[in-house]
C-alpha cells in the first residue's frame, strides 16, 4: 500500500480556514503572517519634491514681481490705447475725405474710359491691336486705384508719425514773477530835492513809472525800514490815467506801510500844518513788541493831481511832528520839466516857508530896535 505525501496547506485552502477555526474555538491563537518589507521608495520622485519646495519661494516672488510690473504699465496700455483711439478719431475724417475724393475722381474718368475702350478701330486693313491695349481701361483703373491707395498709406503714416513724436507742452519748472505795473527808472534825474541834515542818512532818490497809465512816483528815503532807527521817506506820486482818484489817507499810508509790518492797527492823527497847507497823519505802532512810532502823512491837490504822502519812523522813541515840518519845508523843486502846474504850486508853496519855524514870533530871535535920531535946535546957556 502506497503512502501519500503530506498535503502542504496554504491560506487559501478551505481546510485551512476550517482547522483554524477548529483551533479558535479550542482557544488557541492564531499566529499572523509576517509582513513583507515596503517597496523601495523611487530616487526621481523624491528630488522632484524637494526640487519643488526649493523653487517654490522663488516662483512666489516671480508671481508677485509680475503682478507689480502690470500694475506699472497698466496706466501706460490704458494711455496707449486712448492716444490709439484719439488717433483714429483725428484721421477718420481724413480717410473719409479722401475716399469721397477718390469715388469723385473715378466718376469723372470712367465714362472716358468706358468709351475709349468701346471705341471701334478706324480702318479695318490696319494691324491688329494688341490684347494688351484693349484691357487699357482695366489696367488704368487698377493703377489709379494703387495711387490712390499708396497716398493714403503714406498719409497715414504721416499723421501717425507726427501724432507719436508729438511732444507734450512745455512748462516751466518755476513759475515767472509777474509783471509788476510800476517800472523802476534805471537812472533817474532827480526833480526834488529834500535835505535831512539830523538823521545822519544818505538820501537815495528812485522814480517808478506806471507801465500803462503813464504815472510818476518820486520817492526820497532816508534809512531802510525795519534796520536803521529812523526811516524818513517823502512820495511826490503824480497820478496819469491808472488813477481816477486818490483814495483816502489811511488806505494811502497803508498802502506805503508794508514793508514796515505794522504791529498794529493804524489811527487818525492831528493834521499837519506845512507850507503845501494841512495834511492828513496817521500814527501806527511798529517793530516786534510795537515799541517803534510812525506817522505817515498824506496832502492831495486836485489841481494839479499831485499827492504828496510819506512815512517818518523812529525805533525807540516817539517821532517828532515838528521834524516832518520841517522835512516837508525842506522839500524843494529841482526841475519841473514839461509840467508848468507843478512849479506854480512849489513857487506858491515857498511863500508859505517858515524855514523849519524859524519866522514864527516865539521861535524867531529878537529884532533889534530902530532908534530914530532927531537933531533938536541947540540953546545956548547964555544971551551974547
Amino acid at each position: 500500500m502506497l503512502h501519500e505525501a503530506p498535503r502542504v496547506m496554504s491560506e487559501g485552502d478551505p481546510i485551512f480556514h476550517q482547522r483554524s477555526f477548529g483551533r479558535q474555538q479550542f482557544g488557541l491563537r492564531r499566529v499572523p503572517p509576517l509582513l513583507t518589507p515596503p517597496p523601495p521608495e523611487n530616487p526621481i520622485a523624491l528630488w522632484l519634491a524637494r526640487f519643488e519646495e526649493s523653487i517654490q519661494p522663488q516662483l512666489e516672488w516671480l508671481t508677485y514681481w509680475a503682478d507689480r510690473c502690470w500694475e506699472s504699465i497698466e496706466p501706460q496700455l490704458e494711455h496707449l490705447k486712448y492716444r490709439a483711439g484719439h488717433f483714429w478719431e483725428s484721421i477718420q475724417p481724413q480717410l473719409e475725405r479722401l475716399k469721397y475724393q477718390a469715388d469723385r475722381s473715378w466718376q469723372s474718368i470712367e465714362p472716358q474710359l468706358a468709351r475709349w475702350a468701346m471705341r471701334p478701330p478706324r480702318d479695318e486693313h490696319k494691324e491688329p491691336i494688341h490684347p494688351a491695349l484693349r484691357s487699357l481701361a482695366h489696367e488704368a483703373r487698377a493703377i489709379f486705384v494703387r495711387l490712390l491707395a499708396y497716398a493714403a498709406g503714406i498719409a497715414v503714416l504721416a499723421v501717425m508719425a507726427a501724432e507719436l513724436l508729438r511732444t507734450e507742452p512745455v512748462v516751466a519748472a518755476v513759475q515767472p514773477m509777474p509783471r509788476s505795473e510800476w517800472i523802476a527808472v534805471g537812472r533817474p534825474y532827480p526833480a526834488f530835492a529834500l535835505t535831512l541834515p539830523d538823521l545822519g542818512e544818505e538820501a537815495h532818490y528812485a522814480i517808478r513809472r506806471h507801465a500803462e497809465g503813464g504815472g510818476r512816483k518820486d520817492s526820497i528815503t532816508f534809512g531802510e525800514p525795519g534796520r536803521s532807527l529812523r526811516y524818513v521817506m517823502v512820495e511826490i506820486y503824480r497820478p496819469g490815467t491808472e488813477l481816477e482818484r486818490f483814495a483816502d489817507a489811511a488806505s494811502e499810508i497803508t498802502a506805503r506801510a508794508g514793508s514796515l509790518r505794522p504791529a498794529g492797527p493804524a489811527r487818525a492823527g492831528l493834521p499837519l500844518d506845512t507850507k503845501f497847507g494841512s495834511a492828513s497823519t496817521v500814527e501806527f505802532a511798529v517793530g516786534r513788541f510795537g515799541i517803534g512810532h510812525c506817522i505817515g502823512f498824506v496832502r492831495a491837490f486836485e489841481a494839479p493831481r499831485v499827492q504828496i504822502a510819506g512815512l517818518s519812523c523812529s525805533m525807540n522813541s516817539i517821532v517828532n511832528r515838528n521834524a516832518i515840518v520841517c522835512a516837508l519845508d525842506r522839500l524843494t523843486l529841482l526841475s519841473a520839466g514839461s509840467d508848468p502846474d507843478i512849479g506854480k504850486l512849489f513857487a506858491n508853496a515857498e511863500l508859505k516857508r517858515t524855514f523849519c519855524r524859524q519866522r514864527e514870533t516865539l521861535m524867531s530871535a529878537t529884532p533889534k530896535r530902530e532908534y530914530t535920531v532927531t537933531q533938536a535946535p541947540l540953546r545956548l546957556r547964555g544971551h551974547m
